[in-house]
């Protein structure tokens, strides 16, 4: 819980716009961001 605050109030001045940017550059960071897995038979 008290980590969903502190992440709150660090975006609370933020626009939507501003914090999708910001949620998009971590996940973008991610080592397996734009991995897709396939099941081969």
């Amino acid at each position: 819980e008290d980590r969903v605050i502190e992440h709150y109030l660090k975006i609370k001045g933020l626009t939507r716009g501003q914090t999708v940017v910001q949620y998009m550059k971590i996940v973008e960071a991610l080592p397996a961001y734009g991995v897709h897995y396939y099941v081969v038979k």
